[in-house]
């Protein structure tokens, strides 16, 4: 039983379970970053630390997009004269 084969093509199932890998460390890193703004900015009003998490999941969704991006790779049908 192939499961996810069925339905989607090998390069798309590649480029989805890269970008889930890479995404893990992406986000973490983005994670520490937004932590550290935020860790010396204590006394920052709330709307500073809406904005440094707002900006921070925007960051992980984009990176998680471009990393989509540059892993997928479709499958280029030639046709050949007969």
């Amino acid at each position: 039983m192939n499961g996810p084969a069925i339905i989607l093509p090998d390069s798309l199932t590649d480029a989805l379970g890269w970008t889930l890998l890479h995404s893990l460390w992406q986000a973490t890193i983005i994670g520490l970053i937004a932590g550290m703004i935020l860790n010396f900015r204590k006394e920052g009003n709330p709307s500073f630390r809406y904005l440094v998490g707002i900006i921070s999941m925007f960051a992980i969704l984009a990176s998680s997009v471009v990393t989509f991006y540059l892993e997928y790779q479709p499958v280029k049908v030639a046709f050949t004269a007969m």
